[in-house]
């Protein structure tokens, strides 16, 4: 019997400022992430990174306070 080990590498992707509250994250088949911010309500986009590399968030939309 044979069995595969895969090493898994972590590196830091993008840095979102200070006091905010990531809530959920969506990985998209290109790589790319969308990821909820509870405190400010905003979606926002991460591109594909290159390994080592880091990349800028954009904001894509902000939801409605009120509800």
């Amino acid at each position: 019997m044979t069995t595969a080990t895969q090493k898994a590498t972590l590196s830091t992707v993008t840095v979102f400022p200070k006091g905010y509250f990531l809530e959920n994250l969506a990985v998209r088949s290109d790589n790319s992430l969308l990821v909820t911010s509870l405190k400010t309500h905003e979606l926002w986009y991460v591109p594909p990174a290159k390994p080592g590399e880091q990349v800028e968030p954009a904001l894509l939309f902000t939801f409605d306070k009120s509800r």
